[in-house]
C-alpha cells in the first residue's frame, strides 16, 4: 500500500466518524435546539472534516 493510500485510509475512517458525531449533534439539537454542546461539537467535526479534506487534497470538500 503507497503512502497515499494510507492517508486516504485514514481520511476516510476519520471522516466516517466524523460524520456520525455531526449526525448525532444535529439529531440532539431536533429536541434540544439551544443546547451548546452539541452545537460546539457540530461545529467542531464539520471544522475537522473539512480541515481534513484540504490536507488530502479535496478542496471541493475543503
Amino acid at each position: 500500500m503507497s503512502e497515499r493510500e494510507e492517508v486516504l485510509e485514514i481520511f476516510f475512517s476519520e471522516s466516517d466518524d466524523l460524520l456520525k458525531l455531526a449526525e448525532e449533534s444535529l439529531l440532539a439539537l431536533e429536541s434540544t435546539p439551544e443546547s451548546i454542546s452539541d452545537i460546539e461539537q457540530l461545529f467542531r467535526s464539520i471544522h475537522t472534516l473539512k480541515s481534513s479534506a484540504a490536507m488530502v487534497g479535496f478542496m471541493n470538500i475543503s
